[in-house]
């Protein structure tokens, strides 16, 4: 077999971590880490029917040398890797990547496993198929992960274009007594979707439902079915030469009690959201709008608790043209939004004090452009009050500000902070939080060498109560040296150097230890090639 193309070769050499000066006080094992990733790119592989395929393969490990008073050892760990070919019409994923969108089956988020995708002539359609591992805990029990599929087919009309999609999903469910009841156990899951726009793309219709049949044992007696929907409507009208964008929409979700499924384990059970939103905007001006209900516990299981949420939202925006006439702070835009969320406590056990509560929001934004950037200033407050039996009372207040400044054509600096003050009135607390981060990002050498600088600095204070006063604090420096050594020049491959140094210090006054020092240092050498 041999390769009709050169492979850009990436390659981390080394990378080590220098242990905190607390763990060298421990008299513990010390720990040396060095970072290793690697990158291949390549296409037209000499065998028979791979003609017209493209391969990559990236990967990402870490190799620890600890060393201890009576044993040491040199372990590997594939932190992630991810090979890829594409074709024709099939493609296909091996490692870590995000296998299929976010459903009521699948949580849309990266996993290891394998995937294909092929596109078929038979209604339009396309299938979608993987293999997901489970966690390190799983593997080594011999049992865990998920296996599925998708498969969507297109239907365009004269009105509307449709999309009718169904799902199947199949493994080993994770959680424990305290985050669903029940023990792990076998699921299996099937779904159902449409997604249509009509008219232009006025009208957008999804929808979704769900079931999973679950079994804590091996036996198929005992299954436990339930199921999930969710549902969204919106609506952009043609208002003709009104001067009016106006958009209209509403959603719908319920998850069952007993709904499991091994591919969206953090999806929240047993409660059902509904929702009613809006948007109005004319020239300069725009409000946005909603109304949502969202309940928790809604089969009311004992032990548990349950309540009801009811937001209202409302959000102005609006665009200046300018800011008193000066070209400094040039096209501002204010934003003012208000959120009132009333929860109602509708726990009804023995001997049990309701918790309802009220809370208020408000947020003032401003945004600003000028000739070396744009700058963000704002102002929030919010306060939560107990109602009827509750005595909760909490009161905060916030101003944060940020930039984003070129200063010339080498040189960029990142400015934020944020002050923010947290009050209990009923029992005499006061707490403050501050935070100031700064960046910077410079060519040292135009096209070639760059340097970039970060600090961070957080802190919070507790005062007036003698339990809860403390002064913790994080301070954190970076930086990294970027340099592109050697350009690649026909069928050589050039040289990227990477140097990164981080230091953080943290400081906990309630914490034994009192505080943690950790520092790091990261070498990284890249070879692309020419085209890459």
């Amino acid at each position: 077999m041999k390769l009709s193309s050169w492979l850009p070769l990436t390659l981390l050499i080394y990378g080590f971590c220098l242990p905190s000066v607390q763990a060298a006080l421990d008299a513990g094992p010390v720990t040396e880490q060095r970072d290793v990733q690697t990158r291949f790119a390549g296409s037209e592989l000499g065998i028979a029917g791979l003609e017209h395929w493209q391969f990559e393969l990236d990967l990402d490990a870490t190799v620890e040398q600890e060393t201890g008073f009576d044993e040491s050892g040199q372990g590997a760990a594939l932190d992630s890797f991810l090979f890829t070919g594409e074709g024709d019409r099939l493609d296909f994923r091996l490692g870590n990547h995000q296998p299929t969108e976010k459903g009521l089956l699948f949580d849309g988020k990266s996993h290891r496993g394998l995937s294909a995708d092929a596109q078929l002539d038979a209604f339009n359609s396309d299938l979608s198929v993987f293999g997901i591992q489970g966690s390190a805990e799983d593997v080594a029990e011999g049992h865990g992960g998920y296996a599925g599929g998708i498969w969507r087919s297109r239907f365009d009309t004269r009105w509307s274009d449709m999309s009718v999609s169904a799902g199947y999903i199949s493994g080993r469910f994770q959680g424990g007594a305290l985050s669903d009841g029940r023990r792990p156990g076998q699921s299996t899951g099937y779904s159902v979707g449409v997604d249509s726009v009509w008219w232009d793309d006025r009208l957008q219709l999804d929808m979704e439902k769900a079931i999973t049949r679950f079994s804590a044992g091996r036996e198929e007696t005992g299954r436990i079915t339930d199921g999930a929907y969710r549902a969204a409507l919106t609506f952009d009208p043609d208002l003709g030469r009104f001067p009016l964008d106006w958009r209209l929409g509403a959603e719908t979700t319920d998850v069952g009690s007993d709904y499991r499924s091994p591919g969206n384990q953090p999806l929240v059970r047993d409660q059902s959201m509904d929702r009613v939103f809006s948007r109005l905007a004319a020239g300069r001006w725009a409000v946005d709008g909603s109304v949502g209900v969202r309940e928790e516990n809604t089969s009311r299981r004992d032990m548990l608790p349950a309540a009801r949420h009811t937001e209202h939202q409302v959000n102005l925006n609006y665009q200046a043209p300018e800011f008193f006439g000066t070209r400094w702070l040039e096209s501002p835009i204010y934003d003012l939004g208000l959120t009132r969320v009333v929860t109602d406590d509708l726990s009804d056990r023995p001997m049990y004090t309701p918790r309802d509560r009220v809370k208020h929001e408000l947020t003032l934004a401003s945004r600003f452009a000028n000739p070396l950037g744009s700058l963000s200033l704002g102002y929030s407050a919010s306060e939560c009050r107990g109602r009827e039996y509750s005595p909760l009372d909490t009161r905060a207040d916030e101003v944060f500000a940020d930039a984003t400044l070129t200063l010339s054509d080498r040189l960029w600096i990142q400015p934020s902070g944020q002050l923010q003050r947290e009050r209990r009135p009923d029992r005499d607390v006061i707490a403050y939080h501050s935070f100031f981060g700064f960046t910077a990002d410079a060519w040292l050498i135009p096209e070639q060498l760059s340097w970039r600088q970060k600090v961070e600095f957080n802190r919070t204070r507790g005062v007036t109560d003698p339990l809860l006063a403390r002064n913790d604090g994080r301070r954190h420096i970076s930086g990294e040296l970027h340099w592109k050594a050697f350009a690649p020049v026909h069928q050589w491959p050039g040289m990227d150097l990477n140097l990164s140094v981080s230091a953080d210090q943290t400081r906990v006054t309630r914490d034994e230890r009192g505080g943690l020092d950790s520092y790091q240092i990261l070498l990284s050498v890249e070879s692309p090639m020419p085209g890459g």
